[in-house]
């Protein structure tokens, strides 16, 4: 007796569900763990209900070749990439180790400087979409050279492209210090909020909602993180501000998707979280016909290999990859599927086994762990995020992203046998 899709689709979220309602259990308690894999288990669902949308099946040419093989490899390189970060017990942490203070520091106002140059090159960009709804700003932002890519362009343009790529982990650090009070500068609420200003500014430019949407879930998700570690009096604080903010956002995500898509809007609004699994299943895993070997996303490597290469991106980008693999670039495929771009099902696995051993190695304590580890679990969870739609660490300024929790455990790194200690708050301590 043969399952057709929808059976498929239904029996692959009830996984997902179970698999989050067992570590609910396990913990008793919500933690960014379970925060993570709940973005999963609601994309699942998602799945199940676009896929039921009227007019999907003309909308997506993958729709009739749904099948159980390809959620079941789905699901185990997932498995792998999220466990370490699933069982990291981030509502056990008890105390943090932490680094040299003058480091600290040192990093955060040059962060902050830079966020505030950036901030400086966005503003003039501003005067030239005044007057347009956000269809048409996005329209005028999407050509060949509407989007700045710090390798490619001048000096002025890395630092920017600079900025960006930092921001995951320039945000995990500077909502540290700045939320959990345990360090008095101005200067870890200047960089939390110029990090922020920058994303912000960044994408409204584009008349984009996906990256706000996702930094939004990633400042949630560092709430969980260091909610053992701020005061009880921040936290309605913070709680209050999450509300005030929320309510334009919502509206900003509603006039964007209006504007762009008319009639289908809400249909569109649908499918940006049930489209990546379908897309993944129908389209991905059995039409892949070849692969990049780094070539499409880690240009950082490529250039160290071929430095006269010219990099190319957006439409041309798409093309390239679809004629070397066989399968259209430009849509939704999870982090996994762009993965598999690259390094196709087995290099993927590989890379999901070895990504397991490391983040294992990394987060191997729970209730004491160095800050370093902190942000390596911060940054790669903003990319698991975005991984539930796509792989999101593309093109030099991604890539450093992935290396730059790397950079800064080096740079942090003491040799000094003592250091400090953070402990849970149980008090008003403030380190000086």
């Amino acid at each position: 007796m043969s399952i057709d899709s929808n059976e498929i689709l239904i029996g692959n979220a009830i996984v997902y569900t179970l698999t989050l309602l067992y570590f609910l259990r396990r913990y008793k308690t919500f933690n960014t763990g379970t925060f993570l894999l709940s973005l999963f288990v609601f994309s699942a669902w998602s799945s199940v209900g676009f896929y039921n949308q009227p007019g999907f099946i003309m909308s997506n040419s993958g729709a009739a070749r749904i099948s159980v093989e390809p959620f079941v490899y789905l699901y185990t390189v997932l498995m792998l990439f999220l466990y370490p970060f699933i069982t990291f017990r981030s509502d056990k942490i008890t105390n943090i180790i932490l680094p040299d203070k003058s480091k600290m520091m040192l990093f955060v106002k040059a962060a902050t400087i830079l966020n505030f140059y950036s901030i400086l090159l966005l503003i003039p960009e501003y005067g030239k979409i005044s007057g347009m709804d956000w269809a048409d700003v996005r329209n005028s932002q999407m050509t060949a050279d509407g989007i700045i890519f710090w390798f490619t362009g001048t000096l002025l343009s890395k630092f920017f492209g600079l900025a960006l790529s930092l921001a995951p982990l320039t945000l995990t650090l500077s909502a540290f210090l700045y939320f959990t009070k345990n360090i008095k500068s101005k200067w870890s609420s200047f960089c939390f909020y110029s990090t922020c200003s920058v994303v912000l500014m960044f994408n409204l430019l584009l008349a984009g909602r996906g990256i706000i949407l996702m930094y939004f879930l990633f400042l949630v998700f560092l709430f969980f993180l260091y909610k053992n570690f701020i005061l009880q009096k921040t936290k309605r604080k913070m709680k209050l501000l999450a509300i005030i903010v929320s309510v334009p956002f919502v509206l900003f995500f509603i006039a964007v998707t209006v504007s762009r898509f008319q009639d289908a809007a809400m249909f569109e609004m649908y499918r940006y979280a049930g489209d990546p699994m379908l897309n993944f299943n129908g389209l991905m895993y059995n039409g892949l016909r070849g692969q990049g070997n780094g070539e499409f996303y880690f240009n950082i490597i490529t250039k160290l290999f071929r430095p006269n290469e010219m990099p190319f991106t957006g439409t041309d980008k798409w093309l390239y990859i679809e004629a070397k693999t066989g399968v259209d670039a430009h849509i939704f495929y999870t982090f996994v599927g762009g993965l598999m771009f690259e390094f196709g099902k087995v290099g993927t696995f590989i890379t999901a086994l070895l990504f397991f051993i490391v983040s294992k190695i990394v987060l191997h304590r729970n209730e004491i762990i160095n800050l370093s580890g902190i942000l390596f679990y911060g940054v790669y969870s903003y990319i698991f995020i975005n991984g539930v739609c796509l792989f999101v660490s593309q093109s030099a300024t991604g890539n450093f992203m992935l290396i730059s929790p790397f950079l800064l455990m080096w740079y942090f790194k003491s040799r000094r046998k003592k250091q400090k200690l953070l402990t849970m708050v149980d008090n008003n301590n403030v380190i000086n």
